[in-house]
């Protein structure tokens, strides 16, 4: 991962436990401030490594703290020097969706170290569509699910997002009322 979702996470952790705790977060992470530069690329036992220690501050289990990290992610990066990639990519929930791929080859442009993963959409239709995620990286199935909530959000979709199966590549059904 890269250090914004380091930020995110951090960010995260401030808003419910305060700045204080954040500090004690970030010694039980082993971390400093060298694992939150945006645009530096990480490994994702470090972006695990945060993760786990702001759930051990929360008394959640790691895959909720990846999922609302997730949700959080949206929200953060929409606020952040990349919000006009994230506008560029759509006006719509299928659109972005759709053009997730061509979002992030513009990002690797500028962290060409980065792994990004691939999003095809493989049906849509009234009530929704589904999604195939595929990535090298492992275990972020959650903070993925997360994020496709958190773009429901974003354009004020109501529904729900769930993983259809345990195949590979990996498929989220995205169910919502169509606008």
């Amino acid at each position: 991962m890269y250090g914004m979702v380091h930020r995110a996470a951090r960010e995260l952790a401030i808003l419910r436990h305060g700045e204080s705790k954040w500090n004690a977060i970030a010694e039980t992470a082993g971390v400093s401030e060298r694992e939150f530069i945006s645009a530096e690329v990480f490994t994702d036992a470090v972006t695990i490594s945060i993760v786990s220690a702001v759930a051990d501050a929360d008394g959640s289990p790691i895959d909720r703290t990846l999922l609302e990290l997730g949700r959080h992610w949206i929200d953060f990066a929409g606020r952040s020097a990349y919000s006009n990639v994230m506008s560029m990519a759509g006006d719509t929930l299928p659109d972005f969706c759709r053009n997730l791929d061509r979002m992030h080859t513009s990002i690797q442009a500028t962290m060409p170290d980065a792994i990004m993963p691939s999003f095809e959409v493989e049906a849509q239709d009234e009530a929704g569509l589904t999604l195939i995620y595929r990535s090298q990286r492992t275990g972020l199935e959650t903070f993925v699910q997360g994020l496709l909530e958190g773009l429901m959000e974003r354009f004020k979709v109501e529904g729900t997002v769930a993983r259809v199966d345990d195949s590979h590549p990996i498929r989220f059904r995205l169910t919502y009322k169509s606008a």
